[in-house]
């Protein structure tokens, strides 16, 4: 059985650095806003073959809606087994054009929002859950890996990042990588990247540490410090591995009056 890689609330040296050019709004996929407060990534990205695949389950649930309507209803008799596959079979096709026609047509847009100074994060809804808020120190993150095991002929790792909350009653899809390696049991340099956006959630989220690497918080640095220092500089939320320094020497000396990394 392959591994659930469960990550810690620790920021580590593998994290993503967000730079003004991955700010792309309105854009599906891609980050809307990054600031000293709020961070928002469109986490649903639809490609032409999703829309493609759409339209394939309507076509297919339409012809077998429309086949097994005329069957069942003819006068002739007939085999009561057909009769129950043909049932399933339009069953299943009405389910997938209603599942395919939500995600696409009705979940455009599926923000994961991060509240910076509220220590709150927005998950979006799923076709099996509802959109939530929870704060972030309830909220966990793990790695699955996808595949089947070399031992049985597998093929490429395909590593998901997903961040659910402590008791497990949902979980959010935030980052799938395909590693073009096939499946171990051991860790895989891939495994670095994935986690890389969890650890820069972590560093963001912590309002009492600079804001993380990255020329798109550079506008809002000099803002975050003075609201750091009016509150007193308190101390960090999470444990850090690295050097989280501030923006310039200045700030890091009267910063280090207070606590250092």
């Amino acid at each position: 059985m392959l591994p659930t890689i469960f990550l810690d609330k620790k920021i580590r040296y593998h994290y993503d650095k967000i730079n003004k050019e991955k700010i792309k709004p309105n854009k599906k996929g891609e980050i809307q806003v990054a600031s000293d407060e709020v961070f928002i990534k469109c986490n649903k990205k639809k490609s032409f073959g999703y829309y493609l695949l759409n339209i394939f389950f309507y076509t297919l649930g339409y012809a077998f809606l429309t086949f097994s309507y005329h069957y069942l209803t003819s006068s002739e008799p007939s085999d009561t087994f057909v009769k129950i596959w043909l049932i399933s079979i339009a069953a299943f096709t009405s389910i997938m054009t209603v599942y395919y026609t939500n995600e696409y047509f009705f979940s455009s847009k599926k923000n994961i929002v991060l509240d910076r100074l509220n220590g709150k994060i927005t998950l979006p809804a799923t076709f099996y859950y509802k959109s939530r808020t929870l704060k972030f120190n309830h909220v966990e993150a793990i790695i699955k890996k996808m595949g089947v095991p070399d031992d049985y002929g597998g093929g490429d790792t395909v590593l998901k990042l997903y961040i659910t909350d402590k008791y497990e009653t949902f979980r959010c899809l935030v980052k799938s990588l395909d590693t073009n390696k096939h499946i171990s049991i051991k860790s895989i340099p891939e495994e670095n990247d994935i986690e890389a956006f969890w650890v820069f959630m972590v560093w963001y989220m912590d309002k009492n540490r600079p804001l993380p690497p990255g020329t798109a918080f550079d506008q809002y640095r000099q803002r975050d410090f003075e609201r750091r220092k009016a509150e007193g500089f308190p101390k960090p939320l999470s444990i850090s591995y690295i050097k989280t320094p501030e923006a310039t020497p200045k700030q890091q000396k009267e910063r280090e009056k207070y606590w250092k990394d």
